[in-house]
């Protein structure tokens, strides 16, 4: 399908139902569908109006011929491992155009992280490039990191989120990797984490993100609450700088 006719199917709801059941959050259709839009207007501008096909991966949603556009909302530089799913969706662009989608999750991971090590300069294990390839919650023994063992996650919610809290309180009190020794009078980690605990009580959890110096906080907000947790924190950090995130069942795929 070309560009233009694959826009004009998205804009019509063609991948209504796929969008709902890749990011499984109803209320932003409307915000996907403009972005995959927005990229394939992007990709006939760069390089006409020619068959194309649509990929996506855990962080990215990507066109690719292969000549590729790619758009992203992952906040760059926050630990929220934007490098590794630029890698996998590379991955499965060529897994797709050249390899009939044959190319497993694991392998995709390595070669993604052997990137990154190699070419890119930065000593970074396999995990990010394995959650967002796999996708979805499970668990991940790299115990041979040559052959991981994956196993899908039935998640005990309680017990996990007094695990989050318990860490986080001791990275915050103990490791305090909330703020850099370099620079003490940037504490918005620090503000964001006791702001997060007077709006949420015992009903949450949350901890520091990122590494540490990334300047972001992951927090496991009830349903009910998420617009007045949201409301409260952009009040005090400004307009779009909390994002509602969801985990996704899929990793790294042709969307179309």
């Amino acid at each position: 399908m070309k560009a233009s006719e694959l826009r004009v199917f998205i804009e019509g709801g063609g991948l209504d139902e796929r969008i709902l059941d890749i990011y499984a959050d109803e209320s932003l259709t409307g915000y996907q569908k403009d972005r995959y839009t927005g990229a394939l207007d992007k990709f006939i501008e760069l390089y006409g109006d020619k068959e194309v096909s649509i990929y996506s991966a855990p962080g990215r949603s990507e066109v690719g011929g292969f000549d590729a556009f790619m758009t992203g909302n992952v906040p760059m530089g926050a630990g929220l491992s934007s490098s590794a799913a630029f890698e996998v969706v590379t991955g499965t662009i060529l897994s797709g155009i050249y390899n009939g989608l044959s190319l497993d999750a694991v392998y995709i991971a390595k070669a993604s992280q052997y990137a990154e090590n190699r070419y890119f300069g930065k000593p970074c294990g396999l995990m990010d490039q394995m959650a967002s390839s796999v996708g979805g919650l499970v668990n991940i023994d790299f115990a041979d990191p040559e052959d991981p063992v994956i196993n899908p996650v039935k998640v005990d919610f309680d017990g996990f989120k007094k695990l989050i809290s318990e860490s986080g309180s001791s990275s915050y009190k103990y490791l305090q990797n909330v703020y850099s020794n370099s620079d003490v009078d940037n504490q918005s980690i620090s503000v964001a984490l006791a702001l997060t605990e007077k709006i949420l009580g015992t009903r949450g959890a949350y901890r520091v993100h990122g590494g540490g110096f990334a300047g972001t906080i992951q927090v496991f907000v009830p349903n009910d609450i998420v617009e007045e947790y949201r409301e409260k924190i952009e009040k005090v950090f400004g307009k779009g700088s909390c994002h509602v995130l969801k985990i996704r069942k899929y990793g790294g795929m042709l969307v179309k």
